[in-house]
């Protein structure tokens, strides 16, 4: 009978009591139909059990409505995803949500089938419509002002409305990520368009891309976050430029690393051409992408957009293993770097970083306790805190062991976040909702002193574009002109680098964001 998306007492309280007196009449309905036809029930009643109880947990566990991205993260999730999920509490509830309604059916079917007539179903059918023509107008009075946003103002005028929900969720993944991953296999390559590299010939330089995973930037030290989070990102703080105020082109990692390697852009949602990559490959860059191992079509994306580069290296499964997956990341790194043999280097590299649920470290904790139960890490978000910022602290721990890799040569280190995490902001918990944090990702970029002195105009710019507003609209054209690559899929209002750099100001919209839109990612 609940149904979140109506209940909401200190909202509309006649609206919530009609809800239950509507939804309650509808449900009796369909109990009596279920009980009267034996092989409906075994179908409709553990369906509609379990429905509800994912609906609920992911709303009072995450905070978030059932939408588009939260399908697509439960169908896509991989073993290490849902291992911390896999509680004895939640094996239980799904064993009796399946078990426990097909033996009600049964156990009640052999009773009453025989005494439900067609009189008492459509007795409960007349009760259930007269419900809820007391229902509708004081919904629609409700939708009018606004109670109910988006697509689910419209669940106001049908009681159990989050079945149809998700069911249209599930079907609009369906047919939509298909497509997606299609498109971006059939994407034209950047090195067809017309372009040059002005780097002297005899500069050599080594890039380095660290795709982070839900690493917020409010939490970075380096952005005047309280606790020491970075301090080893502090002590090179004269080489570092930090941009605090950046905006995520998408809330779940598949869908921002398409704006983060193509040119696709905040409110241009698809990509006209393929990853970089095969632009540096033009230009006499050797390239390389260290990823972990796909493990879920949520990694699909990267792997498609980084087929291009010269090799791909793999590391091991990320979540869950600790210190270890960074230290694994790093010797990848290292045996990558000292194998390139070219003057002009890329080294792109992706690890799970600070993928929810975060994992205890068996290194260093400076913030303890770290370990909270998955069920309730609203209810433990001291914890649920120390343990993401303990999570930190690795990762500056990861990035100090590659730098030390190039800092003597003419290098630049650029980190990028696919988007950031709510940590109980707005009573929302992990990603893909539309918290600010979520949206706002770590970016910074770190240049050697070799780098700085070739280049310091460039390193003023970036020092000046701190203090504004960027996206991942950003990465693709900074990184060219990092890279002395022009081409004409260039913008100069795109490039940190420069001094036409713009403020990023274009409206982030919630179902642009959401994936609502017809065409978008």
């Amino acid at each position: 009978m609940f149904n979140i998306y109506l209940f909401r007492p200190d909202e509309s309280p006649e609206l919530s009591w009609l809800g239950w007196f509507s939804s309650g009449f509808l449900l009796a309905w369909l109990l009596l139909i279920a009980f009267k036809f034996k092989w409906l029930g075994f179908l409709f009643l553990p369906v509609l059990a379990f429905t509800i109880w994912v609906t609920c947990y992911v709303f009072f566990i995450f905070g978030a409505y059932i939408n588009y991205e939260i399908v697509a993260s439960m169908i896509e999730a991989n073993r290490q995803e849902i291992l911390p999920y896999c509680s004895w509490e939640n094996i239980l509830t799904s064993a009796c949500l399946l078990v426990f309604p097909l033996w009600g059916v049964h156990y009640v079917h052999k009773r009453l089938a025989s005494r439900i007539t067609w009189r008492h179903l459509l007795i409960g059918g007349i009760l259930y419509g007269f419900s809820l023509l007391c229902f509708l107008p004081v919904a629609w009075r409700q939708d009018q002002a606004n109670i109910h946003t988006g697509y689910y103002a419209k669940s106001a005028w049908w009681p159990l409305a989050d079945i149809r929900a998700n069911y249209k969720r599930v079907k609009e993944y369906i047919k939509k990520g298909g497509r997606q991953f299609y498109e971006i296999m059939c994407l034209p390559s950047m090195a067809e368009l017309p372009s040059r590299c002005v780097l002297e010939p005899q500069e050599e330089i080594t890039l380095i891309l660290h795709i982070g995973e839900s690493v917020r930037a409010d939490h970075l030290q380096i952005n005047g976050y309280k606790r020491p989070t970075n301090p080893f990102l502090v002590h090179r703080a004269k080489n570092l430029v930090s941009f605090p105020d950046c905006h995520s082109f998408g809330l779940v990692t598949r869908v921002s690393l398409v704006g983060m390697l193509t040119d696709a852009e905040v409110m241009r949602r698809i990509p006209r051409y393929a990853s970089f990559l095969d632009l540096f490959n033009r230009h006499g860059y050797e390239t390389a992408a260290v990823l972990s191992r796909p493990s879920s079509i949520h990694d699909f994306p990267l792997e498609i957009l980084t087929s291009s580069a010269n090799r791909q290296a793999y590391i091991s499964p990320c979540s869950g293993e600790g210190t270890g997956m960074f230290d694994s990341t790093v010797r990848k790194v290292r045996e990558i770097e000292a194998s390139m043999k070219g003057t002009r280097r890329l080294i792109l590299f992706y690890d799970s970083g600070a993928h929810p649920f975060f994992s205890s470290f068996n290194g260093n904790k400076q913030w303890l306790p770290d370990s909270y139960p998955v069920n309730s890490p609203l209810e433990h978000l001291s914890k649920v805190i120390n343990a993401y910022d303990n999570n930190l602290l690795e990762i500056d721990r990861e990035i100090e062991h590659i730098l030390k890799l190039v800092e003597h040569k003419n290098a630049v280190f650029i980190h990028v976040s696919d988007h950031g995490v709510a940590l109980g902001e707005d009573g929302r918990f992990g990603q893909g909702n539309l918290a600010l944090p979520v949206r706002k990702p770590a970016f910074f970029i770190w240049m050697s002193d070799q780098f700085i002195q070739r280049h310091q105009e460039k390193f003023r710019n970036l020092k000046a574009n701190a203090v504004k507003s960027v996206s991942h609209d950003y990465l693709l054209h900074t990184l060219l002109s990092l890279a002395g690559i022009e081409s004409s899929l260039g913008k100069k209002e795109l490039d940190l680098t420069g001094e036409s750099a713009v403020p990023f100001v274009a409206p982030i919209r919630e179902d642009i964001l959401m994936g609502e839109q017809k065409n978008s990612w």
